[in-house]
């Protein structure tokens, strides 16, 4: 299995819900899309974009949605055993582009994390179950991880700088105020 070592940690809060979000772009030619062996999901876990001579599918905001997904590795430890492998023209291709530029989103319940081991604490490094590489070099393959509470993805891409929320209450301008915190329980002082 390849992985990927990051230069920055994601914290994961034992709790929610992960999306990875990858996004690879080749600006010389057509490629092949890597192949890697895939599990079937109980419900939609992964969304697909691709643009033809285009880093333009790094930004689209609706894709087509299936229930199969890479088996993966989080700090080492493995999620799924399928046995589906994608062609080199197929989708779910998380990295690997035929049309050029490629998104997915790859949805992983907080359930199965645990299941396979993982706690609280920082996600390090991921890896995805590779039958065969196309041998390409990219201009770009970028990773997004983010905390969602979600249980199946819709065909549009969650954004990968997070989202702004609102509040379904109003503060007292004088003497009420709000804290924020960290996924790791420690304030951010603004």
């Amino acid at each position: 299995m390849e992985h990927s070592q990051f230069k920055h940690s994601f914290f994961w809060d034992g709790v929610s819900n992960v999306i990875i979000n990858v996004c690879s772009y080749n600006n010389t030619q057509y490629t092949e899309n890597s192949s890697v062996r895939q599990s079937v999901t109980s419900f939609a876990s992964t969304l697909v974009s691709f643009a033809d001579g285009s880093p333009a599918a790094c930004s689209s905001v609706n894709g087509g949605i299936f229930s199969q997904r890479p088996n993966m590795k989080f700090n080492g430890l493995t999620i799924g055993d399928g046995t589906i492998i994608n062609g080199n023209t197929e989708y779910p291709a998380p990295y690997g582009n035929w049309y050029w530029g490629a998104r997915h989103q790859l949805l992983f319940l907080a359930s199965e994390l645990q299941a396979a081991g993982l706690t609280t604490g920082p996600i390090t490094s991921l890896g995805f179950d590779v039958a065969q590489t196309s041998g390409e070099l990219y201009s770009y393959v970028d990773f997004y991880i983010t905390s969602t509470t979600m249980t199946e993805l819709t065909s549009q891409f969650l954004p990968t700088n997070g989202y702004q929320f609102h509040t379904n209450f109003k503060l007292d301008e004088i003497s009420e105020k709000v804290y924020l915190y960290k996924p790791n329980e420690l304030e951010v002082v603004v």
